[in-house]
């Protein structure tokens, strides 16, 4: 779908809970106790976003937002995350679309190979239509 002249705002959350229950023993070869466990589990993910597109023209898309992410595990305790996002689009007709520009923070900002960063850096068309 090609871009429209103007402002477009959105808005969304996404959450989940985990429950459950572990009971478990171990013994070696020699019939000695190892670990063992029986306790509850809980955890949960909550993700808030908002995201801003702007289409000065049919043929150029600017889209700005903002991912906030929190997890709660077990034995790993509470993580937070933000990961902020740019993506800027051309398209040349109106079926192809060219991200000139795209951007974003990895959730975990975990180092990633330099193809990776080359490749989420690169410019990409596709067809928005399918043939």
């Amino acid at each position: 779908m090609r871009p429209h002249h103007g402002l477009e705002f959105k808005t969304g959350v996404l959450a989940s809970l985990t429950r459950g229950h572990e009971n478990f023993s171990t013994v070696d070869i020699g019939g000695n106790p190892g670990p063992a466990s029986n306790s509850s589990l809980k955890g949960s993910d909550v993700g808030v976003y908002a995201q801003t597109a702007i289409s000065p023209s049919d043929r150029w898309e600017l889209r700005t937002g903002v991912r906030s992410d929190n997890h709660n595990a077990p034995f790993a305790g509470n993580k937070h995350q933000v990961s902020p996002r740019v993506k800027l689009s051309f398209f040349p007709t109106g079926k192809t679309r060219c991200t000139v520009l795209r951007t974003a923070l990895p959730p975990d900002q975990r180092r990633r190979s330099a193809r990776d960063h080359e490749r989420g850096r690169q410019r990409r068309c596709d067809r928005t239509h399918p043939a």
